[in-house]
């Protein structure tokens, strides 16, 4: 059901005005992520990617700055006490 609801927000949001159209379809597809139980925080074109799976949860995420997204997976790493 829920996906149904989702799928007509995404339709609707097609009749936005186009200013608000992209917003519109940014918090519709945040809501179906947050409902699903998935996190994405991804800068859309740029790499690499940081996919952190909890016991509930999967997240992804990275950061314009590939130098960034390398500092936080150290920082991730070494917090987990994971290896490479």
């Amino acid at each position: 059901m829920i996906i149904f609801l989702m799928g007509g927000m995404i339709y609707l949001s097609k009749y936005e005005v186009p200013k608000k159209r992209k917003r519109s379809y940014m918090v519709s597809g945040t809501l179906f992520i947050a409902i699903a139980g998935g996190m994405i925080f991804i800068q859309k074109g740029s790499s690499p990617y940081i996919y952190i799976e909890l016991k509930d949860k999967k997240i992804f995420i990275n950061d314009k700055d590939p130098k960034q997204t390398r500092i936080w997976f150290k920082q991730v790493s070494d917090k987990a006490g994971l290896t490479q």
